[in-house]
């Protein structure tokens, strides 16, 4: 009995790993635990990976959050410019939700109309269909 025990211990007691690297006259000395296998190691490094992924994609959507919130404090926004040449152009502004339609010159800017609220196509195309069920 007592001969199974020292196997035992012996079996659990840590391997020590020494290499000597001649290139550059260094040692590297690693303890390794007698009950690490490969498999156990390759689940932690793979749950360290995984934890690595997650803390990496939190970081990611509190960086993008916090972007996102600084464009909303934004209060005018040029949606879209035409050139008519000579450098002349129009454009569609937007200022706290509202849309104007603006033409330039190279000396002068001028508000041509208040664009009224357009609605999106998924409402109207919603009320289309609406509407052609109720005549159905």
């Amino acid at each position: 009995m007592s001969n199974d025990k020292d196997m035992n211990s012996r079996r659990l007691a840590p391997q020590v790993v020494i290499r000597r690297n001649a290139a550059d006259a260094t040692t590297t000395i690693r303890i390794v635990p007698a009950d690490w296998d490969m498999r156990s190691a390759t689940e932690t490094f793979a749950n360290q990976l995984k934890e690595l992924g997650e803390i990496i994609l939190r970081t990611t959507g509190r960086i993008h959050g916090w972007f996102k919130s600084q464009q909303a404090k934004k209060r005018l926004r040029v949606c879209e410019t035409v050139s008519l040449g000579e450098k002349r152009f129009i454009a569609v502004v937007e200022v706290d939700g509202d849309q104007f339609l603006v033409g330039g010159s190279s000396s002068s800017v001028a508000m041509l109309a208040h664009l009224e609220p357009q609605p999106a196509f998924a409402d109207v195309l919603g009320q289309t269909c609406k509407l052609d069920r109720e005549l159905s």
